[in-house]
């Protein structure tokens, strides 16, 4: 059995809710008709399994958004593979009511299957959704279009995505604000502008599992961790991530938001982030002129301790920085960090010189096992 299934298949995932063999279902083939059967009692009855099956693609025009709230043990699953996108006229709009696709707040037990979010056919969102589109506010995008097509918050818990695809150039593809107990399996998340999965640093988050899911093309961080206990990355592929020019310097000058690798885990306003465990993943690049990734960063915040960090077995392979960098924590002692019997090579391809695959800086908390000591540099 290959060594990335292994490991996919010993991480504790929770199950997704069970539904019995007496669940009602309701079919949506447009808004109206997905409102209607979310506006269905059952939806909301934690004593109720209720399915809504997509039956085509929905497409949201102007002031139309999917606003799953306080609903209990609900299945939304797309038939033959059904999409969620917009109208060109609703992603041009600055309209509150536009700021997303899909909502998933408070309740319990929500799960998303089969489901493609995607951006509207003739759009270009690129040069609006980067970074520094504006000159005058370079680290910020336009909040009009650009913030997450899909966003789970209000304490939503349980909520399960299996199967579900994402594929915008807007500034995030998934927002988590506030969750607990949150299970993302086989899913895929490409293009984004600059961030894929995104931890938003004014909330808390606990028990978040990604596995066997696929990160790609995405303009900087594939995976941003803030202030969160618990979360499992397991047996995924991150590829040709941190893929636009623009944020080639990242980890270098740590200039705002790109600093990272492919998958950042950050402490953020004296919040710590305690047990996050990064396991058997591919993390890679395909383009060798693309020279501006770090495979996995921890820290670089610098308030708040990160405990409990564990990065073991994964594949790190063909980047411009190096495999794994840890920042000095300003707490006594620094971050404590596991870092084993990870494959690094072939990284480094941004310098004419060779340099440490590993850099850990004046942390005295981080443990290193199976790598060669020449691959390391601590300071």
């Amino acid at each position: 059995m290959p060594l990335l299934l292994l490991l996919a298949l010993l991480v504790p995932i929770a199950p997704p809710a069970v539904h019995g063999q007496g669940t009602a279902a309701c079919h949506a083939s447009d808004f109206t008709s997905l409102q209607t059967c979310l506006a269905d009692p059952a939806a909301a009855d934690p004593d109720t399994a209720f399915e809504i099956v997509l039956d085509g693609d929905i497409t949201l025009g102007i002031r139309e958004r999917i606003v799953v709230q306080d609903k209990h043990n609900l299945v939304i699953s797309g038939a033959s593979g059904a999409a969620i996108s917009e109208t060109v006229e609703r992603m041009e709009s600055s309209g509150g009511n536009n700021r997303y696709l899909m909502l998933i707040s408070g309740g319990s037990g929500v799960t998303l299957r089969n489901l493609a979010v995607r951006d509207p056919a003739g759009s270009d969102l690129s040069a609006r959704c980067r970074a520094g589109a504006d000159p005058d506010r370079p680290n910020r995008w336009e909040k009009g279009p650009c913030e997450a097509p899909l966003t789970i918050d209000g304490g939503a818990t349980g909520v399960v995505l299996d199967g579900v695809e994402i594929t915008s150039h807007k500034a995030i593809l998934l927002e988590l604000r506030e969750v607990d107990t949150v299970l993302i399996v086989r899913s895929a998340f490409r293009e984004g502008s600059v961030f894929g999965v995104f931890f938003n640093q004014g909330f808390t988050h606990h028990r978040v599992t990604i596995a066997a899911s696929e990160f790609t093309d995405i303009g900087a961080n594939a995976l941003v961790v803030h202030n969160a206990a618990a979360v499992t990355v397991a047996g995924n592929r991150f590829v040709d991530n941190h893929r636009d020019r623009q944020f080639e310097s990242c980890g270098v000058t740590g200039s705002d938001p790109c600093s990272g690798g492919q998958i950042l885990v950050r402490d953020q306003r004296d919040r710590p982030v305690v047990g996050v465990e990064i396991v058997g993943n591919l993390i890679t690049q395909t383009d060798p002129e693309r020279k501006s990734a770090v495979g996995i960063e921890v820290g670089n915040a610098d308030f708040a301790p990160l405990l409990g960090i564990r990065i073991v077995a994964n594949h790190i392979e063909g980047l411009g920085r190096q495999a794994i960098q840890v920042h000095r924590g300003r707490r006594p002692g620094g971050h404590v960090v596991l870092i084993a019997y990870n494959r690094v090579t072939g990284n480094g391809l941004a310098f004419d010189r060779p340099i440490p695959m590993i850099t850990i800086n004046e942390n005295t908390g981080v443990i290193t096992v199976g790598h060669d000591a020449d691959l390391i540099a601590s300071g």
